[in-house]
């Protein structure tokens, strides 16, 4: 009796959280046969800028890396959600990764290390002194002596589609939520992340040209213009959280679109159609891409943001790390609203859907996320 797709998808998740358990090189042709098709490239999204593995070799560098050097990756499997959208299928499952930080004369000469190549790099001393300061913030907390182990939150998200009978991953993402008031990753300012953002730009155009992107220019620009407000994309509504934001928070329809007017309260989104990547057998689609999301800077206006949350972090029981968190939080304004006062950070997006007609398009899934780079004590709450 064949399985239906949603326990295939089960024991697929299952697997990789296995593989992720036991990390061993050796189980990476298992994972390779069990997520991918031969004639079929992949694309895996990792968490950090220009992490975009395509194809099954590329793929497989990546979970060997992350076998070798991640922490612990746990997948809470009571959190997994499967939906199909006709031959295709979406999922999602909170997961969590580990990371260890001790107190020792090497890891204190590391940081040295870290704040030196900050003071010889080419921004201004005022960007300088604010990338030393918000660093030093999260290193000189002082803590409990010994190991420290903590979990970030991630989330695994996947489009499928049913080929021959058995579930085959078209992509599929390892994300991490930023609850901050600024980004990781800024390439307004950051030459080297520029230029890791223009890199990831280039290998999805060149993915295009060379292996697909049977998704219409049409529908491209409809999925370009998902944040602007005559959009003719719309959200499938039910009770169902299937949509991810920036902040790491499944959402129903409602709630998605909300969030999304959210953040355009402030910023502006740009994503080209060559920066999309897409597929489409009748009248559903899938697609991933790469944006910018834009947005003026007022250091007062910063600064009075995080004033204002005092108030909140006197609740606090702990006052110490209620006064940490204000000291971090105001040295992150000023390491970023000094460098300039426009600020461009780069998203993912991905999502699956239905075409409604000629006009509209129907997302049935998405996730819009931002890449992350730095793993710090106490940087997120």
């Amino acid at each position: 009796m064949m399985k239906d797709s949603k326990t295939q998808i089960t024991e697929m998740v299952e697997f990789i959280k296995q593989c992720y358990i036991d990390r061993k090189p050796e189980n990476i042709e298992k994972l390779q046969n069990n997520l991918f098709d031969v004639n079929e490239a992949p694309i895996i999204i990792g968490t950090s800028t220009d992490e975009w593995s395509f194809g099954i070799e590329q793929a497989n560098q990546l979970f060997l890396s992350d076998w070798e050097s991640w922490g612990n990756v746990s997948i809470d499997m009571d959190t997994l959600t499967i939906e199909e959208v006709g031959s295709m299928v979406w999922f999602h499952v909170k997961s969590g990764v580990e990371f260890c930080f001790e107190d020792s004369d090497a890891k204190y000469a590391r940081y040295m290390d870290s704040v030196l190549r900050i003071a010889k790099n080419n921004k201004t001393p005022s960007a300088k002194a604010g990338d030393i300061t918000w660093l030093l913030s999260h290193l000189l907390h002082s803590r409990e002596s010994g190991e420290r182990k903590y979990i970030w939150d991630m989330t695994i998200t996947g489009m499928v589609q049913i080929i021959e009978g058995r579930p085959v991953i078209k992509v599929m993402q390892f994300s991490l939520p930023v609850k901050a008031a600024f980004p990781d990753v800024r390439i307004d300012t950051d030459g080297n992340m520029k230029k890791m953002y223009q890199s990831e730009c280039e290998k999805i155009v060149d993915f295009n040209k060379t292996q697909f992107s049977d998704i219409r220019e049409e529908l491209k620009s409809k999925i370009s213009k998902l944040f602007e407000e005559d959009s003719l994309v719309e959200f499938i509504q039910d009770d169902l959280k299937r949509f991810i934001g920036t902040d790491g928070i499944v959402r129903n329809g409602k709630q998605f679109k909300e969030h999304l007017l959210n953040i355009k309260i402030n910023q502006t989104a740009q994503i080209s159609n060559e920066h999309i990547i897409g597929n489409q057998n009748s009248d559903e689609f899938y697609f991933c891409g790469s944006g910018t999301f834009s947005r003026n800077v007022s250091l007062d206006n910063e600064l009075n943001k995080i004033l204002h949350k005092v108030d909140i972090y006197n609740e606090m029981d702990d006052k110490k790390e209620a006064l940490f968190r204000i000291r971090r939080d105001l040295s992150q304004v000023l390491k970023e609203a000094v460098l300039s006062d426009k600020c461009v950070m780069p998203f993912r997006i991905e999502g699956m859907g239905r075409v409604l007609g000629e006009d509209k398009l129907c997302l049935e899934f998405a996730q819009v996320s931002y890449p992350f780079y730095w793993f710090l004590e106490g940087k997120t709450e």
